[in-house]
């Protein structure tokens, strides 16, 4: 495991695993600091805390909760009429549509 592209607010973790590259990133915050010292040797987060320093620079972004959405009534509609359409083909009702 290699530290690359470190900088104050974030580093670059560099693998090479059967001689394949692979990168993972964590930033300067609460939850980069603590997955950061979850996956890495004491080594590395060593090397990178000495130029973070105590304390993150940069704020966890959490999601906001997703807002319910009601579908709009002419939708249920349609799909009503089109779920009636399909099963009067699948019974041999309607042939020319």
């Amino acid at each position: 495991m290699h530290a690359t592209n470190l900088t104050q607010n974030s580093v670059s973790i560099l693998q090479i695993i059967n001689g394949e590259y692979f990168r993972k990133s964590y930033i300067n915050s609460e939850n980069g600091r603590t997955k950061l010292i979850q996956d890495c040797p004491s080594e590395i987060t060593n090397e990178v805390f000495k130029m973070w320093g105590g304390s993150p620079t940069v704020e966890d972004i959490t999601a906001p909760e997703p807002t319910p959405v009601q579908p709009d009534p002419r939708d249920i509609a349609i799909a009503q009429l089109m779920r009636d359409v399909a099963e009067l083909k699948a019974k041999g009702e309607m042939t020319n549509v």
